[in-house]
This record gives structure tokens, sequence and C-alpha cells, in this order.
């Protein structure tokens, strides 16, 4: 039996690659924990410094760890997830590097917070506790200079297997700008698992006078023969019959498949932001910003999951603008499979993509 195999035009999995660009080296710290650990003097600043990103009130985690009323009941469980090392969630394989964004705790962090917890979850002296870091109107990434949200509100229903939707915001800009910063903020969190903007150019004019193109006899049925994908209501799918290359990496392609058109060519937009549970804002460092050219059109990819209730959802991104040029243009590629499949039964399946970035980049 062959495994059904989902697949969207841009594939989410490519999220979880950006984690970052920049290598940095991250001391561990030798020291021990200290004794008589308290939330307000120890523990509050690992939080506003390392969770509060998604734990704090109408965010993306399920409780806030604002303050120790918030904090206190989730003590034990805290811990664990620390201990373990499945919080702060990151995916990067610390076999290649470090990331200028690792949100891992140091060893002296993680000792420090069970120590807290073992010692009795104290509150501790009031005059300790610094001020949390402000939020600016539920954004990460401060105020931002133009926000751009779905044309309308989106309406989704109750019940029904997830959807993958497209939504196009044109864009007023009068001129060419540079992105800093962007953040993609859902609307709903109760159904939006995850969103990817593009930038998709516009499309130059035809010339009056330019010859039209003839298309060969049968060149479009052979070309959708090569596509691997087909719709299914909301969701775009891998044809049953499509080539199995796990290890894309001994493939011309990578793994990629065809979607349409030549993906040499940035037709289907280029990537903005996103946003995913676990995922970072998109920050570009000092000189490298995103392009986003004069005329353009954002396409938002957002995926649906039903929560068994009528839900409306009218998410957004939001933008700060580089106050010069950059000396570099930031530009995501996406390193994905969609060819691959796992046999039935396997706990452990390893499948490969590559890319090799072209001279001059």
């Amino acid at each position: 039996m062959r495994i059904q195999r989902v697949a969207v035009l841009s594939a989410f999995c490519m999220l979880m690659l950006f984690l970052g660009t920049s290598f940095v080296s991250r001391a561990s710290g030798p020291e021990p924990a200290p004794t008589n650990v308290t939330f307000n003097k120890h523990i509050a600043p690992i939080f506003y410094r390392e969770c509060i990103q998604c734990h704090r009130q109408n965010d993306l985690a399920p409780m806030s760890l604002l303050t120790y009323k918030d904090a206190r009941p989730w003590a034990r469980s805290i811990r664990e997830k620390v201990v373990t090392k499945q919080m702060p969630p990151w995916h990067a394989d610390p076999h290649y590097g470090e990331f200028a964004n690792d949100r891992r705790l140091t060893q002296r962090e993680i000792d420090t917070i069970a120590a807290w917890v073992d010692q009795g979850a104290k509150e501790g002296d009031p005059k300790d506790l610094q001020a949390p870091p402000a939020a600016v109107e539920g954004w990460h990434i401060g105020k931002p200079d133009a926000v751009l949200s779905l044309p309308q509100e989106f309406t989704f229903e109750a019940s029904g297997p997830d959807e993958y939707r497209y939504f196009k915001i044109p864009t007023d800009f009068k001129e060419d700008v540079w992105v800093q910063a962007a953040e993609a903020q859902p609307g709903n969190k109760k159904i939006v698992h995850h969103i990817i903007a593009f930038v998709v150019p516009a499309r130059p004019k035809p010339k009056p006078d330019a010859p039209k193109v003839a298309i060969p006899k049968g060149f479009e049925d052979a070309f959708m023969k090569q596509i691997i994908f087909y719709e299914d209501g909301h969701l775009n799918r891998v044809k049953a019959d499509a080539p199995v290359i796990d290890d894309g990496c001994s493939s011309p392609g990578g793994g990629q498949g065809i979607l349409r058109g030549d993906k040499g060519k940035d037709d289907d937009g280029v990537f903005l932001c996103g946003f995913s549970p676990g995922r970072d804002q998109d920050v570009f460092g000092q000189g490298t910003a995103k392009k986003i050219p004069v005329g353009a059109t954002i396409v938002l990819q957002i995926h649906y999951s039903r929560s068994g209730s009528v839900e409306k959802d009218r998410s957004r991104i939001g933008l700060i603008f580089a106050k010069e040029p950059p000396d570099k243009n930031v530009y995501t590629k996406p390193v994905s499979n969609y060819h691959f499949q796992i046999p039935p039964g396997a706990e452990n399946h390893e499948v490969t993509s590559c890319f090799s970035a072209p001279g001059g980049i």
C-alpha cells in the first residue's frame, strides 16, 4: 500500500529551515545554579528573554509565563519540558554549528529553573522583579511602518478537512521598499496553523506590437503529465504514480519535483515572512533587507484547521522598513523533497534534499 502524500505549492517544511543565517558562539556557563532561587530574581529574567515571545496572554502558547501568578501552577511541567530540552523549541541540528537566533537555554539556565521548582517554586522579593518587555499592539517586532491585512474577513466552516487558502494583498507603495523586519500574525489562532507570505512582482505589460507565441500542439498535455501534484479541494496532493526519490540529493532536481513553470524563476513569489508554532519573526541584520518592488502583490498562504465551530479570520503582516538601501538583499530559498515515500511501519526513514547556490550569491 502506498501512503498518500500531501504537499502544498509552497511547502510548510521550508519554514523550519529558516531558523537563522549567522553563526555565533554561545557559552553554556560552567558555574552552578544559585541557591535560594526565586521567580522574581532568577526565573523572570530567563522567561522574559527566552519564553514570553510565545508565552504571554492571547499569544501562541497555551499559557502565559509573564507573572509569578501565571507561571506557578505550571512549575512541574515547566521543569520537565526544560530539563528534557523540549522547550524552548529548537529544531536545528546542533552538530552543524549554532545560529544567531538559537533559542536553546544554557545549561546554567536549565539548572536554575530546575532548582527553582525543586526548592518550592518561591516568588521572592517584589523588589527583585524587573519590568517585563513591552509588547506593541501585539507585534513582536515593534510598531510596524505598514500593516497589510486580508482584503476582507474570511469565514471558515465548523467541519471538514484542513484547507490551504491563498489570499492576494495589493501593495500601494509608490516606490520600491526595503524590509528590515517582517511579522506574519494570525487573526484567529484557533484555526490558523501557519502563514507563508510571498512577494509576487508585478508582471510587465506586453507590448502592443509584441508577436504572439504559438503553443505547440500537445505541449500543455505533456507539461501537465510532468507535474506531480493534483488538486483535491483546497489541498494539493502528490500523484500516486509520482516517482519515489527518497534521496533527493542524488537527483538533479533535489527531489523538489515540478510545480508549474520554470522553477529557476520566481513566478510564484519570493518568500517574505511566515508564522508557525515555535518560529521566530523575520528580522534581518544591519545592512541586509528584503525588497518589495513597486506594484508587487503580497500573497498569503494560510493553513486552516477546524475548531468545531464556525470561525472568522483576518490575518495580517507587519513590516518595518530599512532606513536606507541595504548592502545585501536577503533571499530565502526552500530546500525540500516532494517525492519521498515512507514505508508502512517505518520508525525512522531518512529523506534528503540538496541545493547548491549558484556562483555570485
